[in-house]
């Protein structure tokens, strides 16, 4: 089982888990779009702060506000897709990610469904066209979503397997009145990655795995039966919620 936790903390403080547990790192210093245009500067404080443990397993957040690859207006899908592009270079490149991580862009009440399905079709099939399936996985996460079918949908349609889903269950906590064993049995196989946190069902917490409304032994066993060959990623707000989970993982069997 690869799991990583998200670069969410100090460089102090996940060095300090990396000393401690057989841990990959998601970085999320591109995460905002408007850290592609300094990269150089942003590369350099990241190297120098945990650059000696960025080996082995390391995944990329890709950029997410105001970012939409399902959107009607091709200017803006052409906006997303340079700046998909360029962390995809990063990552693929320099940082030597075997994952990265991009928003679906849905948006319920503001998306249309088969509008932004049709969209999203053409977005990926043109992003993927020039990347090697042997390469880099790519994961599109779910974060506004009320269920769960157009993502299903979607990565049906590109059927490529380095495209998969990014299973949020703290985004399906909030935002989705379906059950976790509705999603998880329906995405399957098509789950890639999974970020684990909890919440309280209302707001998007990312809290350590045993603070919160989600039945966590239920969901970690779900996950393992219908999506045994995804990650996982802790994506947790504090050094102590990072290594409380992680000694929780521990205990459960699953690191």
């Amino acid at each position: 089982m690869s799991i990583y936790v998200s670069h969410l903390v100090s460089n102090k403080d996940i060095l300090s888990i990396k000393e401690r547990y057989a841990v990959g790192i998601e970085i999320v210093n591109f995460a905002s779009a408007l850290s592609l245009d300094n990269k150089d500067e942003e590369l350099d404080v990241l190297f120098k702060g945990i650059g000696n443990h960025l080996t082995g397993k390391v995944s990329v957040h890709g950029p997410y506000s105001d970012m939409s690859p399902g959107s009607p207006d091709r200017k803006i899908r052409r906006v997303t897709m340079d700046r998909f592009q360029e962390c995809y270079e990063l990552a693929s490149g320099v940082l030597k990610a075997e994952r990265i991580v991009f928003h679906s862009g849905f948006i319920p009440k503001l998306s249309y469904d088969l509008e932004w399905l049709k969209y999203s079709k053409e977005f990926w099939e043109e992003f993927l066209q020039d990347k090697q399936e042997d390469g880099i996985k790519i994961h599109i996460e779910n974060v506004f979503e009320e269920d769960y079918k157009l993502l299903c949908e979607l990565v049906d349609y590109i059927n490529k397997p380095n495209f998969s889903i990014c299973l949020d269950i703290g985004h399906k906590n909030a935002c989705s009145t379906l059950s976790l064993e509705q999603w998880v049995k329906a995405m399957g196989k098509r789950i890639g990655y999974v970020h684990l946190h909890n919440n309280d069902g209302k707001g998007d917490l990312h809290n350590p795995l045993e603070e919160g409304t989600i039945n966590m032994p239920e969901a970690l066993k779900l996950l393992k039966e219908y999506s045994h060959e995804a990650a996982w990623c802790l994506e947790v707000f504090s050094k102590g919620g990072i290594e409380s989970s992680l000694d929780y993982l521990i205990d459960c069997g699953y690191l």
